[in-house]
């Protein structure tokens, strides 16, 4: 572990990794051993921190080859199996992205990102991914990595042109006569509900008017009258 640890601050920048750098284990793959001559069996090491990982990696991508005692030493992340054989059906199809000059990543876990005059598209599957680049190459238009930026600039100017256009276009003065009329409408409307309005208010007021003076004739019939004495007959006797 301290001879990876020493090896990668070698040519790694300072700066790139974490205060935290440390290798929590490393062993070489099981197996025999090699033959004189055969390159060496692979390393594992697992990094405390996950960032020192992608660090390394995306330095290992930038700087190219990466030697050790004039043997070219490749860095690659550890996937299981099926991962590793989903990654692997790409191989063809990234190695025609690159004849092509399309720039393109395969992100994790099998997902192929390709980037075409700013627009990015992505890819699940490889056959997928090898039918896009099989149109890309027959249609010449898209070839043109210009084409996207002419076809954005063209559309741009044309919307600039039409509203242009709209703003110097003589516009028809409104109908005075017909705004009049609305107008004049609206108002007729508005006194025929206020007069209606009007007139049920005084109709009821009227009838609780006329209500209120039965009530009040009764009371006073019923005050004149006064009780009602009945004459009693008694029998005398002579």
């Amino acid at each position: 572990m301290l001879f990876l640890e020493t090896w990668i601050l070698s040519f790694m920048p300072q700066d790139q990794l974490t205060h935290f750098f440390s290798i929590e284990r490393a062993h070489r793959i099981p197996g025999r051993r090699p033959p004189m001559g055969a390159p060496p069996r692979p390393m594992l090491a697992k990094l405390l921190h996950f960032r020192d990982r992608d660090a390394i990696l995306k330095i290992a991508r930038e700087k190219g080859p990466i030697k050790f005692n004039n043997t070219q030493v490749m860095l690659f992340p550890d996937y299981t199996a099926a991962i590793q054989q989903q990654r692997s059906s790409f191989t063809g199809v990234k190695r025609r992205l690159r004849k092509l000059n399309l720039k393109y990543a395969l992100l994790f876990p099998a997902r192929l990102r390709v980037t075409v005059s700013g627009k990015a598209h992505f890819f699940n599957q490889s056959q997928e991914a090898w039918d896009w680049a099989e149109r890309y190459e027959s249609e010449p238009t898209v070839n043109d990595s210009t084409a996207w930026q002419k076809q954005s600039s063209r559309k741009r100017k044309g919307r600039i042109r039409g509203r242009r256009e709209g703003a110097d276009k003589p516009r028809s003065a409104p109908d005075l006569e017909q705004s009049q009329d609305a107008q004049r409408m609206a108002v007729e409307m508005a006194w025929k509900f206020r007069t209606k309005l009007r007139t049920t208010s005084l109709d009821q007021l009227e009838t609780a008017q006329d209500s209120d003076t039965i009530s009040s004739e009764d009371s006073l019939s019923s005050q004149a009258v006064g009780p009602i004495i009945t004459p009693q007959t008694s029998d005398a006797i002579i």
